[in-house]
């Protein structure tokens, strides 16, 4: 060849090179350029010296002979400055230069140490022997490479020249000099040694390039110090661990990297805990290495090496990564000296949410397990951590037995019960996004596939339309992939997973803020047909609301036709429950077939295929739903006789399902099964373990078949796809059966009831999941008791038998109990039916008996149910201790029975039945606490109801009255009696009036004894539910807390001033826990006072001591309220003006005194003075900056806090934070709490006329919380606190219904602390925005081409002013403005999942939120009022002031029930208002209905409340509407046609106390008007459809005030 300088392209590798990639000779040599130089700088340092001499150096000539090879060689390429050539071939020469390497001796005086003494120095020669210190002679044998190589030293001198090389100045490249960056070319040469050791088949090979890693690393561990490096290190010798022959190489490299881990700190530790986990599952894997001793002691000494540097190396920075390590570590160890077992365990609860994830993470499952047995319950992972601990499970060949039975037992511990969306960060970047060098992630062929589409889209120019252009070609290509029906499930999903992903890029030059939705023109209907045959079904409901999107005009039938099926998929997968009914249908039967599946109506669904089968018997199809309503309705053996019908198709995969379900149900276990059989569904694989479980003899081999079909189960879990939620409860369902029948199946020694303690079913599981674990464990036990009995001689029982047969028992009376609670009447008959072919004796018949009753009622027969429970508890002479505990119990529910069902009168009831159950509570001693507490709360309730029915009752008031008219007309014939007397002409008169006289004193004291027994009867009633109340609070119990506590309350102040009650009450009243009248603190303190000290007040004050006392973190703010409430009289006194003063004669003087008394007291308490020192000093700097005024602040700007303000000073202050909730510690010792570090000395405002503080408290545990200080204005803020306070009731009930529970529904609520009548603290909800500032923004950006905001105010406010007609405004603003909520949602999130978390998080909290608003007549819910939660989508309500339906009493009224606007319904999606918001509130308000009772008493409460105003000045309703809008729009307010306006009334009402009766009238109505929301006389549906109609009615939205937004 022409030009070969220097016969370079005689080398073998240049040749071969040559003939492979068919290029020219010059294009050849610039690609092995890099090799090139390497081989000529390192053979021409190598050919002039071999020697030690560290001061030896290239003389000038010499320097400059290889710098002139050097120029030629990159000359003869190309014409770059060849400086510059070297630079950006830096990695690569300084690879191939260190990979010539030659020499094997790594000791410490062998020539690659004396090497880099000689060259780099001490240092260097330190960091190679720490590198290599674990290595051994024995570890292989090497010889010497193949050349060409170069020794140590060489190497050393030709690594230096380089750099002196790259590092050179020149005229042409002295800028660009500062770009080389000796960092990246360490990191490269480490990527490319790593790569050739793992590449290289040959082990001498892989030492010999190992030596030349350690040498790299050695001369520049400086560099190591950038923990970026380190890591990647740190990677790659794990990976080397993995190989036998190279482990000890490995460790010695680790080591080394451990102890570079120890100098840093922070972030830069982040990725120690994954190194310190995979070291130790490498290790554990050489344990399990049984057929070489020699591996098994590699894996020894790696695991004694880690741990005792683990326990070495503790700090306080690299603490809390061990930890984590720990929670998943192989084996026992003793980790004391690391951390106590609670420490440890609270790092096990935090690793649940780690990122970086090791092979062996799934084994924290263990240390959750044994968190939970040591009681430590508040660690373990919960439903909402499934997903996590989903994510860790390893494939099956990795997956131990240990950690599968822990997991199994973890479902257990929650019931089964998994967050039915997950909580994916919304921020997750896409799978697309680029390599990531800090994590170590390199990306996958799918996601290059990502990133190379997207170039090649964002690259070009062509428009889409264009079907020969890259988008046209790949959109047919796609579509037509996505029509064929045989295309497999990678392949789609393969498409579906680039669409996504392309998703998260918007199109270059596209000013269309959706254009991300369109670089392809993918028929989304198609997309999501795709996505529910891969199974993503949250994936598919995406893709219909975005096909919705592009619907031309006319086309919603087509489209609600075409998305019929596809949503019936989807709803029928992602268990949310609501989704369903927003279906469009024209199938109305079809539809009505589906919602009996959907809702398990299985005796529904049974009378529509059941007259279908009768119709036509022979159809299959008929058959089959037939038989699966009878098997779901669990009538299991008539079904199999219907499906052995020879007309039923059975050879479907969902019929041979069913045909196992039915063998393992009924005990039929000759069915033939394959092995293809087992994988077909949960059924088959239970049947086959079942079937195990009945044949087989020998317990190791059930015992190994089971463990089997737990491993699979377990890997076939982890393949489910997220948003397939059916199939990952079937799943777990099948999970927990298999892990109770491996429980149940090898008893050993115990006995089946002993066996069986391990895994005892709380009530939070589903009904579904409990019904197959108890049929798997009676089956089980069937099994058991069938092989016993074989092995029996003769008719006798022996004792396991008798045992065997009790566990049945038992099992199925829990079941049938368990079914009863949640109204599967028909599966509890069936149990109990079974039940009594076991009962043996006496107590077990009564058992049943009494179980039978509970049937009954359920079903409606109530007086059939009291005869059989009231023959039951004559049995009273019975020696059964299990009788006899249980009669109490049933005495008082046979007296609620009779009560409800008024078959017998209350007096008769409450001494034949509630005061007998208590006798017999006295007398039987070993009754527990809660059954105790459950009869006190069921007499109490009996007696509560019995005194309100006597004060409500209109005989009663018949009585009152009659007396007081016959009372009056005493007095009037008594008058005329009296001026009769000595006139002798009117005798005959005053006989008269005499006769009548008599007659009347009769008739009165007859109705004087009638009403006095009323009254009577009413006050021992009062007395009683009183007692009861407390006693049951006494006791130990969680249940009926909150609402008992309201009803003791509420019972109490309505009677605070009647003697003889507080005298029977004042001892059980203190006996209550203090830490359960936390909730009403507010109403108790409020009605503290010094004037007039009668019993009640005593007793209160008595009460309020002992609550502070004990838990004056919960009590103090509001008494340092009371005792500053007369500070501020003036600004508030038209605010008091309207305050309940009907029960207030003390004045606002003696309350403040009292307040001050109490404080007083507790500072001279030893267990309280140092509290209470702390927090006069915190709320005396919180209202001196809370009411420190502003003249003017930008919102969101940054300013000072006055150096002289209080709240500068608080610092390392043993307070909790004020607005974090804090958990009733019923030790009240209110240990290991957050509490205040300090103040940040700066802060913003909030905006609006009052200029709220926003300030930020830095807490205890290192967390930045924002607070809202308020003090200016003259807003009450203890209306809002109430108004909290009601919502945290509302969640309350919500949490204790089942449906509503099941769907997460609940206000979110905010901490509200006044600490003077105008000013306190609020709590700051993190991560929200105001609704009207995302509007402000989105309108405009979405739909730039419609009419403004500004506009629309005008006209509509316009409108007003003319007298125009309004709703003809609104509705022309409708046509002009379009909605474009739903886009938050796709805004937040471009993840499937977590868009459809928050979108169904929304609707849930505006349908719970709107309900409940509507039930407190909560208004002013402008676009202002109305927080959007950008993490979770929920909406927040705050500025709550004007409720009570008062809203109707502004300028112009608020028409709406709730605010329902068009923008509000947009971001429900394309269902509107149907489906989950209608559902939602339809179960809210079926909520609030049952529990009205609970409602109306604390607002009972409240009406009694001496603080709480039940009105809103009229000067302060004028404003409300006035700063709803900027001042500039605003000309003035007047009332439009069709309106009332009471603002002209208001004149000097600011200065007219309201009158007691006034005030109490205000409260009643107010009450009466919830009484009314709340009543049951019309449907909860109609109810529901008549406040959507109202809140969606133009001519109601049209009449607003056009400050309150309602075209939004």
């Amino acid at each position: 060849m022409e030009n070969d300088p220097f016969g370079v392209f005689k080398l073998r590798f240049a040749v071969e090179y040559i003939e492979k990639s068919g290029k020219t000779p010059k294009e050849a040599f610039l690609d092995i350029l890099p090799d090139v130089l390497a081989l000529r700088i390192s053979f021409f340092i190598d050919d002039k010296t071999r020697d030690m001499n560290p001061n030896f150096v290239l003389t000038l000539e010499q320097d400059k002979e290889l710098e002139d090879i050097i120029n030629q060689l990159i000359g003869y390429a190309t014409e770059a400055n060849p400086v510059d050539v070297v630079r950006e071939s830096w990695d690569r020469i300084t690879f191939k230069i260190v990979k010539l390497f030659t020499d094997t001796d790594c000791k410490p005086d062998g020539p690659i140490c004396r090497a880099l003494r000689t060259v780099d120095g001490e240092a260097t020669a330190d960091a190679f022997v720490q590198l290599t210190h674990f290595r051994r002679k024995s570890d292989f044998k090497t010889h010497q490479p193949n050349p060409p190589a170069v020794c140590a030293v060489t190497i050393a001198r030709a690594l230096k020249r380089l750099q002196s090389l790259v590092s050179r100045s020149t005229p042409e490249t002295k800028d660009r000099a500062v770009k080389v960056s000796s960092t990246g070319m360490v990191f490269h040469t480490l990527f490319h040694l790593m790569a050739a050791i793992n590449t290289s088949p040959l082990l001498n090979e892989q030492f010999r390039l190992l030596n030349a890693l350690c040498f790299h690393i050695a001369r520049n561990y400086t560099k190591f110090k950038d923990y970026t490096l380190l890591r990647a290190l740190a990677h790659g010798a794990i990976a080397l661990l993995q190989q036998y022959d190279l482990a000890h190489a490995a460790q010695s490299i680790l080591d080394w990297c451990l102890e570079q881990y120890k100098t840093l700190d922070g972030e830069k530790l982040v990725g120690l805990d994954n190194h310190l986990s995979r070291i130790g599952q490498i290790a554990a894997d050489y344990l399990k290495h049984d057929a070489d001793p020699g591996v098994r002691q590699v894996g020894e000494e790696l695991l004694a090496w880690v741990e005792s540097w683990m326990v070495d190396a503790v700090t306080d920075n690299t603490r809390p990564y061990i930890l984590i390590a720990i929670t998943t570590w192989p084996r026992t160890f003793d980790f004391s000296a690391v951390a106590s077992s609670s420490e440890i365990y609270q790092s096990v609860h935090n690793a649940v949410t780690v990122v970086n994830r090791s092979p062996g993470t799934f084994r924290i499952v263990g240390r959750l397990r044994d968190a939970a047995s040591e009681g430590l319950d508040h660690l373990v992972a919960g439903a909402a951590d499934f997903w996590t601990l989903k994510s860790y499970i390893p494939p099956a060949d990795d997956t131990r037995d240990e950690d599968v039975d822990a997991f199994v037992e973890l479902l257990f511990r929650s019931a089964g019960q998994v967050q039915t969306v997950p909580d994916d960060p919304l921020n997750t970047p896409s799978l697309g996004m680029r390599f990531t060098l800090s994590n170590n992630q390199f990306p996958t062929a799918k996601q290059y596939l990502v990133l190379a589409l997207h170039e090649m889209l964002a690259s070009e120019s062509t428009p889409i339309d264009t079907l020969q252009s890259p988008r046209g070609l790949l959109t047919k290509y796609f579509t037509q992939v996505l029509k064929q029906s045989d295309v497999s499930v990678g392949c789609r999903r393969s498409i579906i997973h680039l669409i996504l992903n392309l998703r998260h890029f918007g199109p270059p030059g596209n000013i269309n803020p959706l254009g991300y939705n369109h670089w392809l023109k993918i028929d989304y209907l198609l997309l999501a047909q795709a996505a529910t045959y891969c199974g993503s079904y949250t994936t598919a409901l995406l893709f219909l609301e975005l096909a919705a999107e592009d619907l031309a005009p006319g086309g919603r039938a087509a489209y609600d036709a075409a998305a019929e099926d596809i949503l019936y998929t989807i709803y029928s997968h992602i268990d949310e429950p609501d989704g369903f009914y927003g279906i469009v249908t024209e199938d109305v039967r079809k539809f009505l077939l589906r919602r009996f599946t959907h809702e398990s109506q299985w005796d529904q669904s049974f009378r529509f295929h059941g007259a279908a089968f009768e119709t036509e018997p022979a159809a299959s199809t008929n058959a089959a739903e037939v038989v699966r309503a009878l098997h779901n309705f669990g009538f299991d053996k008539l079904a199999t006789q219907v499906y052995n019908r020879p007309e039923l198709e059975q050879s479907s995969p969902d019929m041979v399902e069913l045909t196992y379900g039915l063998g393992w149900r009924t005990e039929n276990w000759d069915l033939p099964m394959t092995e293809s059989d087992q994988a077909l569904g949960p059924n088959s694989v239970l049947y086959s373990a079942l079937q195990a479980v009945h044949r087989d003899r020998e317990p190791e081999l059930v015992d190994h078949k089971l463990r089997l079909h737990l491993r699979r189960q377990v890997a076939l879990l982890r393949s489910i796809g997220n948003e397939d939620m059916t199939g990952i409860k079937e799943s777990i369902r099948l999970l927990m059966c298999l892990g109770e029948l491996r429980q149940a199946a090898v008893f050993g020694t115990d006995s089946p009831s002993t066996a069986l303690e391990k895994f005892n079913l709380s009530s939070d599981f589903d009904f579904e999941d409990y019904d197959a674990i108890m049929a798997t464990r009676i089956s089980c036990i069937r099994s058991r008791r069938t092989r016993e009995t074989a092995e029996m001689l003769g008719d006798s029982t022996d004792d396991a038998v008798a045992n065997l047969i009790t566990a049945e028992f038992n099992s199925l009376m829990s079941l049938g109990g368990f079914a009863v609670t949640n109204d599967h009447t028909q599966v509890a008959l069936n149990a109990l039916n079974r039940a009594q072919t076991l009962t043996q004796d006496d107590t077990s018949r009564f058992v049943l008996e009494c179980e039978f009753a509970s049937v009954l009622w359920k079903q409606g027969e109530q007086k059939i149910a009291v005869d059989l429970l009231r023959r039951l508890t004559d049995k009273t002479t019975t020696d059964s201790q299990v009788i006899r505990h249980k009669l109490p119990f049933l005495w008082s529910q046979l007296g609620e029975w009779s009560a409800q069902a008024a078959l017998e009168k209350p007096v008769d009831i409450r001494k034949n039945y509630f005061e007998r159950a208590l006798e017999m509570l006295k007398s039987e001693g070993k009754t527990s606490s809660v059954e105790r507490a459950n009869v006190s709360h069921r007499f109490a309730t009996f007696c509560e109801q019995q005194y309100l029915a006597h004060v409500r009752s209109p005989d009663v008031a018949h009585l009152r009255n009659t007396s007081d008219d016959l009372q009056a007309e005493v007095a009037q014939l008594e008058a005329e009696m009296k001026s009769l007397i000595g006139n002798t002409n009117h005798q005959y008169e005053f006989k008269k009036y005499e006769r009548q006289l008599k007659k009347t004193r009769d008739e009165l004291s007859q109705y004087r004894a009638k009403y006095q027994a009323h009254v009577q009867a009413s006050a021992h009633f009062l007395q009683i539910a009183i007692e009861e109340f407390a006693r049951s609070l006494a006791m130990t119990t969680t249940t009926h807390e909150v609402d008992t506590v309201i009803r003791v309350c509420s019972l109490w102040f309505s009677n605070f001033r009647d003697l003889p009650l507080n005298q029977a009450i004042a001892v059980p009243l203190l006996h209550i826990p203090s830490h359960k009248l936390i909730f009403m603190s507010h109403q108790l303190s409020s009605r503290l006072s010094t004037q007039d000290p009668h019993l009640g007040q005593k007793t209160l004050q008595k009460v309020l001591r002992k609550l502070s006392s004990q838990h004056i973190f919960h009590t103090y703010y509001q008494l340092f309220a009371l005792a500053h409430g007369g500070k501020d009289a003036g600004p508030m006194k038209a605010r008091r003006s309207l305050r309940n003063v009907a029960e207030e004669p003390e004045g606002d003087e003696h309350r403040v005194e009292a307040a001050q008394n109490l404080i007083q007291i507790l500072r001279s308490e030893p267990n309280t003075q140092t509290r209470v020192r702390d927090l006069e000093m915190v709320c005396s700097a919180y209202l001196e900056w809370a009411k420190h005024r502003l003249e003017k602040s930008k919102p969101g700007a940054e300013s000072p806090i006055p150096s002289e303000m209080k709240i500068r000073s608080l610092i390392d202050v043993q307070v909790p934070i004020a607005t974090e909730h804090l958990d009733p510690d019923p030790t009240g010792k209110y240990e290991h709490i957050v509490t205040i570090r300090s103040y940040i000395a700066s802060f913003t405002t909030a905006g609006g006329i009052n200029l709220p503080k926003i300030t930020r408290c830095v807490g205890s545990d290192g967390i930045v919380r924002k607070q809202l200080f308020k003090g200016q204005g003259d807003d009450d803020m203890r209306q809002d606190a109430v108004m909290e306070q009601v919502f945290e009731l509302v969640n309350y009930l919500l949490a204790g219904d089942r449906e509503t529970r099941k769907r997460r529904l609940c206000v979110r609520t905010y901490k509200v602390l006044p600490l003077a009548p105008q000013a306190g603290i609020i709590e700051f909800v993190p991560d929200t925005t105001p609704l009207k500032s995302w509007l402000d923004r989105a309108h405009p950006n979405y739909r730039p081409n419609d009419m403004s905001e500004g506009e629309a105010a005008k006209r509509l406010h316009s409108a007003r002013e003319r007298r125009a007609d309004v709703v003809d405004a609104y509705l022309t603003i409708c046509a002009r403005l379009k909605p474009v909520m739903r886009h938050f949602f796709t805004e937040a999130s471009k993840l499937p999942m977590a868009w459809f978390g928050m979108r169904l998080n929304y609707a849930r909290s505006v349908a719970t939120t709107s309900i409940v608003g509507h039930m407190i007549g909560l208004g002013d819910r402008h676009t202002s009022n109305i927080l959007l939660q950008e993490q979770t989508g929920e909406v927040v309500h705050i500025d709550l002031g004007i409720a009570f339906d008062q809203g109707r009493q502004l300028g112009i009224p608020e028409l709406v029930p709730f605010r329902l606007t068009r923008d509000m319904v947009d971001g429900l999606g394309t269902s509107g208002v149907e489906g989950v918001f209608r559902r939602c509130s339809e179960e809210t308000l079926r909520v609030l209905r049952e529990d009205s009772n609970v409602i109306m008493t604390v607002l009972g409460v409240f009406k009694t409340d001496p603080l709480y105003s039940w009105t809103v000045h009229p000067l302060k309703l004028r404003r409300k509407q006035q700063e709803t809008v900027p001042a500039a729009t605003i000309r003035s307010t007047r009332p439009g046609p069709d309106t009332h306006s009471t603002m002209d009334t208001a004149g000097g009402m600011e200065d007219q106390p309201m009158e007691a009766d006034t005030v109490e009238k205000l409260a009643e109505r107010a009450l009466a008007s919830v009484a009314r929301k709340l009543d049951k006389s019309l449907s909860v549906s109609h109810d529901v459809q008549e406040l959507i109609s109202q809140a969606t009615d133009p001519n109601n939205l049209g009449k607003i005030y056009f400050g309150w937004r309602p075209w939004l």
